[in-house]
């Protein structure tokens, strides 16, 4: 019964996924002319968890299948919250993103996966990605979803 429950929860988590790719190819065509079609477009993902995380590669799978056309470039942080859930690393995280975010291009669009990191986006959205759409997947808590997605740049699942 446990082994049902988690390929269930495993392909419900692979259909929000897609659900979230659909979302954010949906922003990119909203936000961008078409005239713009041979430019690349930035976009950062930024994953709460790292690399070992059992649904991270399924997410960069989904955001591949529908954004890695060539043109776009999509650069990956990690803030590691499950190994290291403590203020000093989100922090370390915040500091090394103002840091980066202050040499690099802007980004076009901010993809987030989980609770964290979509807690951090938009506590620091106005400072470190002003102006920029911000989609979400993966998040548990729904009544900061729906709270979130009042702002016209965010949306998610």
């Amino acid at each position: 019964m446990v082994i049902k429950n988690r390929k269930a929860n495993g392909v419900r988590w692979f259909a929000c996924c897609f659900l979230v790719v659909f979302l954010v190819v949906a922003c990119l065509n909203s936000s961008f002319s078409y005239a713009e079609n041979t430019a690349s477009k930035r976009i950062l993902f930024i994953s709460s968890y790292s690399p070992s995380f059992p649904t991270f590669f399924l997410q960069i799978d989904g955001l591949k299948s529908e954004l890695d056309d060539g043109r776009n470039v999509l650069d990956v942080e990690f803030m590691d919250t499950k190994r290291f859930p403590t203020e000093e690393n989100l922090n370390r995280f915040y500091n090394n993103m103002k840091f980066k975010l202050a040499e690099l291009p802007p980004y076009d669009i901010v993809t987030v996966s989980d609770d964290d990191g979509l807690n951090f986006v938009m506590k620091n959205k106005n400072e470190l990605f002003p102006g920029t759409p911000i989609v979400f997947m993966g998040i548990n808590n729904i009544d900061n979803a729906k709270k979130y997605s009042e702002d016209p740049l965010v949306t998610g699942v």
